[in-house]
């Protein structure tokens, strides 16, 4: 969203919200310890919502989440157990499970 018309004199940030409310999937960059609950997100539209954070522990890696609305099937691709990918495969990865998100 940092790259999203940004206008101080908004207080309701409608010109981002227009952006990402109406997007069906949305992909969640996370830093720090922010924990991600979907309830911050007001929109009927959202409905799957994929979180990627820098694994603390493993360079090159990334954890990564999905959580959905109700009513959304299962979509692969599946995730590897753990839910960690390494950074030549994140795009790829994140490519598929969004387009997979869309049609679910």
């Amino acid at each position: 969203s940092t790259l999203l018309p940004y206008n101080v004199a908004d207080e309701q940030k409608i010109e981002r919200k227009r952006h990402i409310g109406n997007d069906i999937v949305v992909i969640i960059y996370i830093e720090g310890d922010f924990k991600f609950t979907p309830e911050i997100c007001k929109s009927v539209f959202n409905h799957t919502y994929i979180c990627v954070k820098k694994h603390p522990d493993m360079e090159d890696h990334y954890l990564v989440g999905v959580t959905v609305k109700d009513g959304v099937k299962p979509f692969g691709p599946r995730f590897p157990f753990p839910p960690v990918v390494h950074k030549d495969t994140l795009r790829q990865f994140l490519t598929y499970k969004m387009l997979n998100a869309e049609w679910a």
